[in-house]
């Protein structure tokens, strides 16, 4: 890439697009806000299947809650970004997101209920995370010329990709060491398998998740540009 951005006149990447501040910021910011948000689904569903015994299908089922607020957060970004702008959009909507992670985080358990902690924090952490998709695509795109601003999405879905990748091999591992770690810490409790153990490492996972798009938050108040 460095070859071909010093000696083609039309290089596939320009690495001078990552001098606008507008599309690093927001590139960094849709990176955290991926890692916390794309294991979700499947530690919430080993969850279900290993913590409560439901099958495959029943634990699929059971995320339609948060599938359901995703959608409608998908639907109401479109008119909080043009009232509020991407920048003010990005923050809340990530801060939303991050609480139902906490939420979820704090609730999970052997014996948690599945009414709070998918029903009304996973309904919370949907909602919030899959509205903040738009203003932060809005931020990347709308800082660069117009003949520029596909190269500018292409590279912020890229993002988006492998900060979920990243992120579920990450986080993952995450909840099996804190797994581990707990049922170390209580011998003679159910082993590492048992519903106890488990419990406690989607707990520590979704922490994490919870940080992650803070830390999202945080960089889309402090980086992102205050023209939106």
């Amino acid at each position: 890439m460095t070859h071909q951005a010093r000696w083609a006149r039309q290089p596939l990447l320009a690495l001078d697009l990552f001098r606008l501040r507008a599309v690093i910021s927001a590139n960094v910011v849709m990176f955290l806000l991926g890692l916390g948000f794309f294991a979700s689904p499947i530690l919430l569903s080993l969850y279900l299947q290993d913590v409560h015994g439901w099958s495959p299908l029943r634990a699929g089922l059971g995320y339609l809650p948060v599938g359901a607020a995703m959608f409608a957060g998908a639907r109401a970004a479109g008119p909080l970004t043009v009232r509020f702008g991407p920048r003010r959009t990005s923050v809340a909507c990530c801060l939303v997101g991050a609480a139902g992670f906490a939420g979820v985080a704090a609730l999970l358990g052997a014996d948690g209920s599945y009414a709070l902690t998918v029903g009304v924090c996973g309904v919370v952490f949907g909602f919030g995370t899959a509205a903040a998709f738009t203003p932060i695509t809005v931020a990347a795109t709308g800082g660069v010329p117009a003949a520029r601003s596909g190269l500018a999405a292409g590279v912020l879905n890229t993002v988006r990709q492998t900060s979920g990748a990243v992120g579920l091999a990450a986080i993952s591992t995450v909840s099996a060491a804190a797994a581990a770690a707990w049922s170390h810490a209580h011998p003679g409790r159910g082993g590492a398998h048992g519903a106890a153990a488990l419990a406690h490492g989607y707990g520590v996972a979704f922490l994490v998740c919870a940080g992650c798009v803070a830390a999202a938050a945080l960089v889309a108040a402090l980086a992102m540009p205050r023209t939106g």
